[in-house]
């Protein structure tokens, strides 16, 4: 995940992107498809988001691992609705331009789905979150 971070990181010098590994957790999970999920989830919020700062937290949570990617920024409910639906999500990005949200977070629900897991989005209080369960199985 570190690695994968790194690319992130010289991938959006303009942002800073924080990786906190709060409590160590396991799942049956094809790495390749979480660095790209996490990639996905990463890049969206650094084009996307409003503030300078991605927040990638990973964390073993109740025989599942967890992993949270925030960032700045507000979704209305309508943004929130279509977000999974691919080419359906579009928004403006920070600089005002027309951005597309909807492939990179479709494929992150597919990479989530076929590892039994669960995503989820929610934008509250100017904080844009999306949480990636995987059961430990």
């Amino acid at each position: 995940m570190e690695d994968e971070i790194q690319i992130l990181r010289a991938a959006f010098p303009s942002r800073r992107i924080e990786l906190s590994l709060v409590e160590p957790g396991e799942a049956m999970v094809d790495a390749s498809r979480l660095r790209e999920a996490v990639a996905n989830l990463v890049s969206n919020a650094a084009q996307h988001g409003s503030g300078e700062t991605v927040d990638v937290a990973v964390r073993g949570a109740e025989g599942q691992l967890v992993v949270e990617v925030s960032n700045d920024g507000h979704l209305s409910e309508h943004e929130l609705s279509n977000l999974f639906e691919p080419f359906k999500a579009t928004r403006r990005d920070f600089h005002g331009q027309q951005a597309n949200l909807g492939l990179g977070l479709f494929i992150c629900r597919q990479i989530v789905d076929a590892h039994g897991g669960k995503i989820s989005i929610a934008s509250n209080s100017g904080r844009v979150r999306v949480s990636m369960q995987f059961p430990n199985q």
